[in-house]
């Protein structure tokens, strides 16, 4: 009786949210760690809240939620580029993507109706009636009259099936739009023909890697840049701030870490459109970088990216600091693959393994440098194509 009662205790406000075929784990921190490899996987979100359930809503809810609702489904957050993330609740509210789970690989397929996700169909089929209310009569066929009886309901609402008239059906929801990017504009003013290589950050920000991250580029006086999750922006404003004010670029890492690949058009919009809205808040801008979690693409994914005048950005060397190589072997990997032009990827959050990052960055930096590369943004790194391309073509 007593185990009982202490696992009863124990499971409560959070608890565990499971979305995959492993435990996950959480760091020093308290944040949410993900397995080795890729793939999805659970994990435990621990709070030290008597009122655990609330402090979650309030710390993972979606960017416009207003009134805290009880935490459903799972999410990804911290994820990696083929690997497994760890998940966070997400409220089940009108605006947020309730109905089905945050980051699981079996969200809406293409073409299918989401129950309650900004953007997608109404739950009702077409063709079907809308909900008849006790009392009503839903049973009569077209031919037949309503029969007055005692105590029958003379003035039937609409959508109690009673007439023959087709029943309305609830309006398709409206497509999702993005707003246009309001980045300043990124121009490479190095030399030309210089062997140029740019630093990139996943699934941040958080307060722990992310600024020592930050110390490092900037006593090395490089920039780089970091794409983030709407979910770690949200809680880490002041370290977006700290990001864009000491020259580093932000891009759009989506809200919840999905896999862009297995969405339809409007639940695409939403990860990217929720977590320009953070982005925007916190740091002046809505970013005109788009990286897709894992990597993972689609024809559908390309088109949205540029009918809405945004990059979609990979990367050319995976540090694979997310499945704890060690520094060694990642340097062994930057310094064999990095080749001009070259965007090489690492994380500033999602894993107990990126104290490995921290460790590697001077050390490559000193590599690279050594053999005669200049640091740049993405941004940067865009437009030196861009000005090469241009010049090839005169």
């Amino acid at each position: 009786m007593i185990l009982a009662t202490l696992m009863v205790g124990l499971m409560a406000g959070c608890g565990n949210y499971s979305g995959g075929d492993s435990a996950g784990r959480t760091d020093a921190e308290g944040m949410p760690c993900p397995p080795s490899g890729h793939g999805q996987a659970a994990v435990q979100v621990g709070v030290k809240d008597p009122n655990g359930a609330r402090a979650c809503r309030e710390l993972l809810g979606p960017p416009f939620a207003s009134n805290p609702g009880p935490a459903s489904g799972t999410g990804q957050d911290g994820g990696h580029t083929a690997s497994g993330t760890p998940s966070r609740p997400v409220d089940a509210k009108p605006d947020s993507p309730s109905g089905a789970q945050t980051g699981s690989n079996s969200t809406s397929k293409p073409g299918s109706a989401t129950s309650s996700r900004p953007g997608t169909n109404a739950s009702s089929e077409p063709g079907s009636n809308a909900s008849s209310k006790p009392g009503s009569n839903s049973s009569s066929k077209p031919d037949s009259k309503p029969q007055s009886q005692a105590g029958s309901n003379p003035d039937p609402k609409p959508g109690s099936g009673t007439d023959s008239k087709p029943q309305d059906q609830a309006p398709p929801a409206p497509p999702v739009k993005l707003d246009k990017p309001t980045e300043p504009a990124v121009a490479y003013t190095g030399k030309n023909g210089a062997k140029l290589v740019a630093l990139t950050f996943d699934d941040g920000p958080d307060n722990r890697y992310t600024p020592a991250i930050l110390d490092i580029l900037k006593a090395k006086h490089i920039h780089a840049t970091f794409f983030t999750v709407g979910l770690q922006v949200k809680r880490y404003g002041a370290v977006m701030k700290r990001i864009v004010d000491e020259g580093s670029e932000i891009g759009n890492h989506t809200y919840a870490h999905k896999d862009l690949s297995k969405l339809d058009s409007n639940p695409i919009m939403n990860q990217i459109k929720w977590t320009d809205t953070l982005i925007q808040k916190q740091a002046g801008y809505v970013p005109r970088l788009v990286r897709a979690p894992y990597g993972a693409s689609s024809p559908l994914l390309k088109r949205i990216v540029a009918d809405n005048k945004r990059e979609l950005v990979f990367w050319t060397v995976d540090t694979k600091d997310w499945e704890g190589s060690t520094v060694t072997a990642m340097r062994a990997n930057v310094n064999k693959n990095t080749h001009p032009g070259g965007i090489i990827l690492m994380h500033s959050f999602g894993s107990k393994h990126i104290a490995n990052t921290v460790q590697l960055l001077p050390l490559i930096i000193k590599d690279l440098e050594a053999k005669g590369y200049s640091f740049v943004t993405v941004g940067e790194l865009l437009d030196a194509k861009a000005q090469h391309r241009a010049a090839a073509a005169k």
